[in-house]
C-alpha cells in the first residue's frame, strides 16, 4: 500500500490481489447479460406482435366468409318466402331457411368481434392502449 501525506492523505491499495479483476468481470457480466435480456424482450414483443398479425389475418379472413355467407343466405331467405307465398315449398322449408340465415348473421358477428378482439390485442401489445 502506497501512503503519500502533503496537506491531505491519499491511501492507494496498488494490490488488492484478484478482487479487482474479478469485479471487473462481474460488472462486464451484468452488462453483457442486461443487454442480452433487452434483446430478448425485443424478439418476445416482435414475435407477439407478428402472432397478433396472423390471427387478425385469419380473422378478417373468416369476417369476410361469414359477410359473404349472410348475403348469401339473406338472398336464399328472401327466394324461400316467395316460394313460400306462391306455395312451393312447405312451411318447414322455409323455417330451414330462416335458421340457415340466422345461423350466418350469428357468424358473421362472432367473426367481427374476433377481428376487433384481435385489433385491440395488437393495439395492447403495441403499448398504445397501456395506461401505467
Amino acid at each position: 500500500m502506497y501512503t503519500w501525506y502533503g496537506g491531505i492523505q491519499l491511501n492507494w491499495n496498488i494490490f488488492d490481489g484478484t478482487g479487482r479483476e474479478h469485479r471487473i468481470a462481474e460488472a462486464t457480466f451484468r452488462e453483457s447479460s442486461a443487454l442480452w435480456n433487452y434483446w430478448r424482450a425485443c424478439d418476445d414483443a416482435l414475435i407477439d406482435m407478428k402472432n397478433q398479425m396472423d390471427e387478425i389475418e385469419q380473422a378478417l379472413y373468416s369476417f369476410y366468409s361469414a359477410h359473404v355467407s349472410k348475403l348469401l343466405s339473406n338472398t336464399a331467405l328472401e327466394q324461400a318466402m316467395d316460394r313460400l307465398k306462391a306455395g312451393l315449398i312447405t312451411p318447414l322449408e322455409y323455417r330451414d331457411a330462416a335458421f340457415s340465415y340466422t345461423q350466418a348473421r350469428h357468424n358473421s358477428n362472432r367473426a367481427a368481434y374476433e377481428l376487433l378482439r384481435g385489433y385491440y390485442a395488437l393495439r395492447r401489445i403495441a403499448g398504445i392502449d397501456v395506461t401505467e
